[in-house]
This record gives C-alpha cells, sequence and structure tokens, in this order.
C-alpha cells in the first residue's frame, strides 16, 4: 500500500494494558464410559488463555451398552473448574442417530458428563449414541 492507504490501527482510552498471563493447549484421548465404552483417539482438544478454556470434542457415534449418560475421563487440573463451580452446556447429541439436544457438564475434578437431554437423562442401551459432530464449548477458571 502507498503510505497514504495504509490501514491504520484503532485506538482506544482507558484501561490497563497487561500482558497474557497464560497459555496452554493440549490434544488427548477422549475416553468415554457410561452408556458405552469408546476411545476416540485425540478426540478432545482444549486452549487455555488467560482464565479463559475452550474445549472441542470430536463427533462418536457408538451403539449404547447399557442406558446412561456418557463419562468422558478427567482432564488436567490446568484446565479445570475451580471452586464449586459446575458449568453446564446445551451441546448437539445423537439419540439413535437423530438430531437433539443434549447438556454437558464440566465439573472441577475435569469431567465431563453428557446428558441425552437438557435436562439430565440418559441415553437408551442399545440406540446409537453419542456426539454427531464437532462440538465445542467455553468456560471460566
Amino acid at each position: 500500500y502507498p503510505a497514504w492507504r495504509r490501514p491504520r490501527p484503532h485506538r482506544t482510552t482507558g484501561g490497563t494494558p497487561s500482558t497474557l498471563d497464560f497459555y496452554q493447549t493440549l490434544t488427548q484421548n477422549a475416553v468415554y464410559t457410561g452408556a458405552f465404552s469408546n476411545t476416540v483417539v485425540n478426540g478432545m482438544h482444549l486452549t487455555r488463555i488467560g482464565n479463559i478454556v475452550t474445549c472441542s470434542l470430536e463427533g462418536n457415534l457408538v451403539v449404547a451398552g447399557s442406558t446412561d449418560n456418557l463419562v468422558i475421563a478427567a482432564f488436567p487440573s490446568a484446565f479445570r473448574p475451580t471452586g464449586i463451580n459446575v458449568f453446564r452446556f446445551s451441546i448437539h447429541v445423537s439419540l439413535n442417530a437423530v438430531y437433539s439436544i443434549g447438556t454437558a457438564v464440566v465439573d472441577p475434578n475435569g469431567v465431563i458428563t453428557i446428558y441425552a437431554n437438557a435436562g439430565s437423562g440418559s441415553f437408551t442401551s442399545g440406540d446409537t449414541v453419542g456426539l454427531l459432530a464437532k462440538v465445542a464449548f467455553t468456560w471460566i477458571i
């Protein structure tokens, strides 16, 4: 660009500038138990920037062996909610290979529990259940 056409940075007023105090990423296997037992290799991605954590889970459909919810094994403490904070998110799930709205709950132990509906319902044994596609959610620690 000629000097007169170069984009100019936007200026702000107020606030206190600070540096990024924490950045970490992690990709690990998503180990499911409950309605089915399955491991999705590199199926969980976590990113922490400051006190904000984003988790994404790869899609995973399996025939349920029991009527239960899904539990994803614990992730490292650097990404976990602190204190007694429990975060609930609406996510897309499969109920017998049909799209539905389920719930993901992230607890301070680093465990994610996935329920079949907006409350705390279980997936049904014999149905094809799980995550239809990649899902992501964010929480504060």
